[in-house]
């Protein structure tokens, strides 16, 4: 999950209160901005970055690509991305993904459009993030060339109209 230090207090502790506590130990937050008392709370499952702390597109997709590295060094059979505004019903997620094999690359989530986006003279479709989104372990090594390489990353999600959410569609569609 992304979020931004001036959420912390108010979505993140929500969250810590309610659903995060039904999975504590796959929960990952990441942040741009370091808060002992959250880092006391869930330890090594908050990641600070250096990214920006505005919504624009730079902050947004930078968080996103170390969210993505998170994913990769997880190496979960599912990672998910879900808004700090959102509420998990952990349970039904996890009965949701036992339907899908993990070794099939999928890329889960509600679809933006009623069609797909072009950038760049190619069409992809994107799943809105702030629905969530979840990736299965063998759609996330497909992508894992682009997440490690900052030069490839950058080549991908530098786009303007590109948004961090339609940078993971992006990807996977051209992985």
């Amino acid at each position: 999950m992304k979020t931004t230090y001036r959420n912390h207090a108010t979505r993140i502790s929500q969250i810590i209160d309610t659903w995060y506590k039904l999975s504590p130990e796959n929960i990952y937050i990441i942040t741009d901005a370091f808060d002992p008392q959250l880092n006391q709370t869930i330890y090594e499952h908050l990641i600070t970055t250096n990214c920006g702390s505005n919504h624009d597109p730079g902050s947004l997709k930078c968080k996103l690509n170390q969210e993505l590295w998170v994913m990769l060094k997880r190496n979960a059979s599912w990672s998910c991305h879900v808004d700090d505004d959102n509420y998990v019903n952990i349970p039904k997620l996890e009965e949701l993904l036992k339907e899908f094999d993990p070794r099939i690359p999928y890329y889960l989530g509600r679809t933006a459009t009623q069609n797909p986006t072009e950038i760049n003279g190619r069409t992809f479709w994107f799943a809105i993030g702030g629905t969530a989104v979840c990736i299965s372990n063998a759609a996330l090594k497909m992508m894992e060339p682009i997440i490690i390489s900052e030069e490839k990353y950058h080549k991908y999600t530098s786009h303007d109209k590109l948004a961090d959410d339609m940078a993971i569609g992006y990807i996977m569609g051209f992985s």
